[in-house]
């Protein structure tokens, strides 16, 4: 089912040698190096060769597909090496720092309020859990950090990253460009089914049947988990060498913090706020690149849902590898829109700010169950809870939603 570029060994390319230079310039001849040359390792060289039988026959979804495998190959990653890894990564990780009473009591509340099994499997998946069993694929060093986003350090010790626009992060960060050039190389030889209208990279493909489509998909699946992975990176920042990201230590200290006098109860809602403010600008729901642009998170939503229609449209593509993506998923893709005026693509993005918020919304809902709120003014209770709202994705089924919110 998987792309086999083991036909040619890198040996193939001493018949050049031997051919008349006519056939050297030949499609089948370009495709051939391409190979040999991906096989030894040699990856420009196997760029160099697939774009130009690409360019001889455009229609060739062999040949874009191993360009598209190249550029993949070219900043380190190996189709092979994804699949073994998404393969041994099916069990969900056991968090050690999870609160195991308040798991259990929120699973048993989620279990309650649905007796379908479809729905109760969707809804103990998580997409950023998914997302985090694969974190090994990808390597990201302080100097893509930096082309990512900006780095916030109003809190020095904890310091988050602010992403910049997608289309800003595809154009410096090597990686996304070299994706990009691998989307645009086998766009055309994918199905409608598996395109997302609000991405403009999946816009205005001319359609061409190809020849091995699940191979395509699989590519077609592979760029955009592998851009996922690295802009779920954004959101899991951590420098604290523990298995929680800064955000989530920003809101343990708000645990800690004990509110008694009327100057603590509002450096507390102060905080809370900080943790709301900081959610919107790393998980914005709105279109804050503007209508031609996108943001890190809405590609986020879109590479996940194309991944998961990729993978659904493989026929025999190995359960193990794909359930713990399309599971967690399929919440997403149900939605359509929401009466409170969002696009589709927000109330998807929504949904999964939601999902990725989880630990973030736990911690704030059982500090607030605990807080004495007799001296609290109204409008002080509804800041905190307009607060938790937001970041947990305004769930209107919030089984952990604070008592004073209800």
């Amino acid at each position: 089912m998987l792309l086999s570029l083991t036909d040619c060994g890198a040996q193939t390319n001493l018949f050049r040698y031997l051919t008349p230079q006519s056939h050297q310039e030949s499609f089948d001849a370009q495709l051939s190096y391409a190979r040999a040359y991906y096989d030894a390792g040699k990856y420009d060289l196997a760029l160099v060769h697939g774009e130009k039988a690409v360019k001889l026959d455009p229609f060739s979804d062999e040949a874009a597909v191993t360009l598209g495998y190249a550029y993949l190959a070219k900043v380190g990653f190996m189709p092979f090496e994804i699949a073994r890894t998404m393969a041994t990564k099916k069990e969900a990780v056991v968090d050690p720092n999870a609160d195991t009473a308040a798991a259990e009591a929120e699973a048993a509340a989620e279990k309650e309020a649905s007796s379908d099994p479809e729905s109760e499997a969707e809804s103990k998946a998580s997409s950023s859990d998914a997302l985090g069993q694969l974190k090994d694929i990808l390597s990201i060093d302080a100097d893509i950090w930096k082309e990512l986003g900006e780095l916030d350090t109003s809190d020095p010790t904890l310091p988050i990253i602010v992403p910049t626009c997608a289309n800003v992060a595809r154009r410096k960060v090597l990686i996304l460009e070299y994706l990009d050039h691998a989307i645009a190389a086998i766009c055309k030889f994918t199905k409608p089914a598996v395109r997302i209208r609000d991405d403009p990279r999946h816009r205005g493909c001319e359609r061409s049947d190809p020849a091995s489509p699940g191979e395509v998909h699989f590519l077609w699946a592979l760029s955009h988990l592998i851009e996922a992975l690295v802009f779920h990176s954004v959101v899991t920042y951590s420098t604290t060498g523990t298995s929680k990201t800064n955000l989530e230590s920003r809101v343990d200290a708000i645990q800690q913090f004990e509110p008694k006098s009327a100057e603590d109860i509002t450096s507390f809602i102060d905080r809370v706020d900080s943790i709301g403010k900081t959610i919107d600008m790393i998980l914005p729901v709105g279109d804050a690149c503007g209508a031609d642009g996108q943001t890190q998170f809405g590609a986020l939503v879109n590479d996940l849902i194309t991944v998961s229609k990729s993978f659904k449209s493989i026929p025999g593509i190995p359960e193990e590898m794909t359930t713990s993506i399309t599971t967690s998923v399929a919440k997403i893709e149900k939605i359509r829109s929401q009466a409170d005026g969002l696009s589709q693509q927000q109330a998807q993005a929504n949904v999964l700010r939601g999902d990725f918020t989880k630990n973030i919304t736990n911690v704030l809902a059982d500090k607030m169950e605990k807080l004495d709120t007799s001296s609290y003014s109204t409008d002080q209770v509804d800041s905190l809870c307009g607060s938790y709202a937001n970041m947990s994705g305004n769930k209107e089924d919030d089984p952990k939603k604070p008592t004073i919110c209800k």
